[in-house]
C-alpha cells in the first residue's frame, strides 16, 4: 500500500539542539537485596544531587546495564518527567567499559561528564571541572576531587607538566588530610594501610594563569572533551568490571593530562547511603543549592525511604523552595 500524505517533519524549520555538556552514568542494580540492598536509594541521591548542585545546563544520558524492573521503571519515569534526556536500556550487563562504548559514542555534547551511579555531588562540581578544561590546553580527564597517591599515568602527567613552560608546578603533601581520609574511607580502604603504602607520597599541584589543578584523576567520576573520547573509543570489553584503565593510559600516551579539581566536589557513596555530616564533615548538606527538575509524579511509586537520604533531600528541597518562592523572588 502506498504512503498516504506527507511526513509532517518535512515542514519543521528546526530541531532540538543538545546542551554543550552531556552528563552520563551507568546503572546496574540487578536485585534489591544483599550487596544492592541500599543501591536504589544511593542512585536517587546520585541523580538528584547531580542536578541540584550546578547551574551549568546539561543533558543527562543514562545507560541501564541490566537492572531489575523496579529500577528500570524508575528511570523510565525520570525520562518521561524530563529529568533524563537520553535513556538506554540493556537487558543484560555489558560491563562498565561496554556501557562506555555506547555512552561515549552517543553523547551529543562537546563536553562529556561521567560518574558511577553511586557518586554524591557537591556544589560547583561541574563549574570547577569545566574551568580546568578551558584553562589547561592539554587536559584529558578532570575529576571533581583530588586523589592522593598516584600510578604511572599520574606520574607521566606530572612529568609532562613539569616540562611545560606555561605551567607552575608545586610538589609536596598538599591535599588536605580530611580530603584524603574521606576519599580513602569512601572507597572501602583502610586509612592506615593507605598511609603505609604512601610513605613517599608527593602531591603535584599545577597552575596556569591562577587556575589550579592536581595531577591526578579517578575513573568513578570525570569530565572530558568529546573530541578526545572520539580518539579512544570504542574499546574491547570482556569483563563486567575492570579494563577501565586502558583508555586512561592511551589518553596519557597521546599527550593528554589526568587532572582533578583542587577542591572536594564529589563523594563516593558505594553501596550504602552515606552519613554526609560524618563522612565529609566540612560540608553542610543544607547549603547545597539549585533545583530538582521533577514533576510530582516522578517518584510516585518509588519514594525515597531511607531516613538519612530523606533528611538530606529535605534540606535540598527546602532551600530550593526558598530560592524560587522566597520574599526576594521576582517570580
Amino acid at each position: 500500500m502506498a504512503r498516504v500524505g506527507q511526513n509532517p517533519m518535512k515542514w519543521m524549520d528546526k530541531v532540538h539542539q543538545p546542551q554543550k555538556v552531556t552528563a552520563t552514568t551507568v546503572v546496574h542494580i540487578p536485585v534489591m537485596e544483599g550487596y544492592w540492598q541500599e543501591s536504589f536509594e544511593v542512585l536517587k541521591l546520585c541523580l538528584q544531587s547531580m542536578r541540584s548542585t550546578t547551574s551549568v545546563p546539561f543533558d543527562l544520558m543514562v545507560f541501564d546495564n541490566g537492572s531489575c524492573q523496579a529500577v528500570v521503571d524508575y528511570l523510565v519515569r525520570l525520562k518521561e518527567a524530563g529529568f533524563i534526556q537520553y535513556l538506554m536500556l540493556s537487558d543484560s550487563n555489558l560491563g562498565k567499559v561496554g556501557a562506555w562504548n555506547f555512552l561515549f559514542q552517543a553523547a551529543p555534547g562537546d563536553i562529556v561528564s561521567f560518574c558511577d551511579s553511586d557518586v554524591y555531588f557537591l556544589d560547583g562540581w561541574l563549574e570547577e571541572s569545566i574551568k580546568i578544561l578551558e584553562n589547561f590546553p592539554k587536559a584529558g580527564i578532570v575529576s571533581a576531587l583530588p586523589i592522593a597517591g598516584g600510578d604511572l599515568s599520574t606520574l607521566k602527567t606530572a612529568q609532562m607538566a613539569d616540562n611545560d613552560p606555561d605551567v607552575e608546578v608545586t610538589t609536596g603533601i598538599l591535599i588536605p588530610k580530611e580530603y584524603v581520609v574521606a576519599c580513602v574511607r569512601s572507597l572501602g580502604k583502610d586509612k592506615e594501610e593507605f598511609e603505609r603504602r604512601q610513605i613517599d607520597r608527593k602531591d603535584v599541584l599545577l597552575s596556569i594563569k591562577g587556575v589550579e589543578a592536581y595531577a591526578t584523576a579517578s575513573h568513578f567520576q570525570f569530565t572530558i572533551r568529546k573530541a578526545i573520547l572520539n580518539q579512544l573509543f570504542p574499546v574491547k570489553s570482556e569483563l563486567p568490571l575492570g579494563g577501565d584503565t586502558q583508555f586512561d593510559n592511551e589518553m596519557v600516551d597521546l599527550g593528554y593530562w589526568r587532572l582533578s579539581t583542587k577542591g572536594y566536589y564529589v563523594h563516593h557513596m558505594g553501596n550504602r547511603v552515606p552519613d554526609i555530616c560524618e563522612e565529609i564533615p566540612w560540608i553542610d548538606p543544607g547549603a547545597e543549592k539549585g533545583s530538582i527538575e521533577l514533576t510530582k509524579n516522578a517518584f510516585k511509586t518509588a519514594p525515597i525511604t531511607h531516613s538519612l537520604a530523606r533528611k538530606i533531600l529535605k534540606k535540598v528541597n527546602g532551600l530550593t523552595y526558598e530560592l524560587l518562592y522566597g520574599k526576594d523572588s521576582t517570580r
